[in-house]
C-alpha cells in the first residue's frame, strides 16, 4: 500500500511534488477513512482519492509516474 509518493524533475514536474493518503485529524466523514496498523503505528488513510486540475497542469504525469513505479 502506497501512503505517500513524491516525485520530482519528472516530466513537467521540476520542483518536488508529494500525493499523501493520509487523513487528516478531522473525524468528519469518518466513513471515508480506514485504520491501518503498520509495525510502528496504526494510520488513518484514506479509501478513495482524486487529481483534478486545470488542462495541462500535470494530471496525467502523476499518474505515469505512479505506473512507473508499479512495473
Amino acid at each position: 500500500m502506497i501512503l505517500s509518493f513524491s516525485i520530482s524533475n519528472y516530466r513537467s514536474f521540476k520542483n518536488t511534488t508529494s500525493f499523501i493518503m493520509e487523513a487528516s485529524a478531522t473525524e468528519a466523514k469518518s466513513q471515508n477513512v480506514a485504520c491501518v496498523e503498520t509495525p510502528k503505528k496504526t494510520r488513518r488513510v484514506l479509501k478513495t482519492s482524486l487529481i483534478y486540475g486545470a488542462n495541462a497542469s500535470g494530471k496525467t504525469s502523476i499518474i505515469l509516474a505512479l505506473y512507473s513505479l508499479c512495473s
